[in-house]
């Protein structure tokens, strides 16, 4: 219960922040923080609803989409199948949309490099 009632306010608090930039300035980086430090401890519903908030917050142009794909990508790992599936459709659906107008190089390069130092890493741990 406490749970939904936290995620609900989340967003909220995310529907809300485009107009109140400075009050609300902070909230991208506690959710990210929450979701990177206790996602393993939360339950599912809860972090369903702290990805849709960061998910709405990149949509809305208050975050970078670099900002949270380290973060979804770790994501992938925690056994949440929900979270998983919006995570890594939302990076592809992003990347895809970002260059269907024209491609961004510099962009794409820099996620690019994202995405290949979390596959070293993966295939590090694996080796392990």
């Amino acid at each position: 219960e406490t749970a939904k009632e936290l995620g609900d306010l989340a967003l909220f608090l995310a529907h809300v922040a485009p107009f109140y930039p400075n009050d609300l300035a902070d909230l991208p980086d506690q959710i990210g923080g929450l979701l990177d430090t206790n996602a393993r401890a939360l339950p599912s519903g809860l972090r369903v609803h702290l990805v849709q908030v960061l998910i709405l917050l990149v949509n809305r142009k208050i975050v970078d989409l670099e900002d949270t794909m380290e973060l979804f990508m770790e994501l992938q790992v925690i056994g949440d199948r929900a979270v998983k599936k919006l995570a890594f459709s939302h990076i592809v659906h992003s990347i895809r949309r970002m260059n269907q107008k024209h491609k961004n190089e510099a962009k794409n390069r820099k996620l690019q490099g994202i995405l290949f130092k979390l596959v070293q890493v993966c295939n590090i741990l694996h080796l392990v």
